[in-house]
């Protein structure tokens, strides 16, 4: 569901890259350049996403509260069109790191 998505992604946020966030800002040169540029931007994307899932969220609960026949919820996913564009960037930085982390087996961050 909805629900578990978001739940999903402050999970990833607070238990993953949050961790990572602080690791890199402490020691910037613990991976390579290229692979900390990625990791902070996914987790800036990843701020904004979650920014964006909150609120509609929010949006869709508040008006599938009282569902009617009449109810509408198309308007919200016009209105999140261009917000939800981020994914893009995400998903673009998701995968140049999977492979630069694959390149590493871990062993940059477990050793420095």
């Amino acid at each position: 569901t909805e629900n578990d998505y978001l739940s999903n992604l402050m999970t990833l946020n607070l238990v993953y890259l949050r961790p990572i966030k602080a690791l890199l800002e402490e020691n910037p040169k613990i991976v390579t350049e290229n692979l900390r540029i990625c990791l902070l931007s996914i987790r800036s994307d990843l701020e904004v996403i979650l920014g964006i899932q909150k609120q509609f969220m929010s949006d869709i609960s508040r008006r599938t509260k009282d569902w009617n026949e009449k109810t509408l919820l198309a308007d919200i996913f016009i209105v999140f069109a261009d917000p939800l564009k981020t994914y893009f960037s995400y998903m673009n930085h998701y995968q140049t790191v999977v492979p630069l982390l694959a390149q590493t087996h871990g062993s940059d961050f477990a050793t420095k």
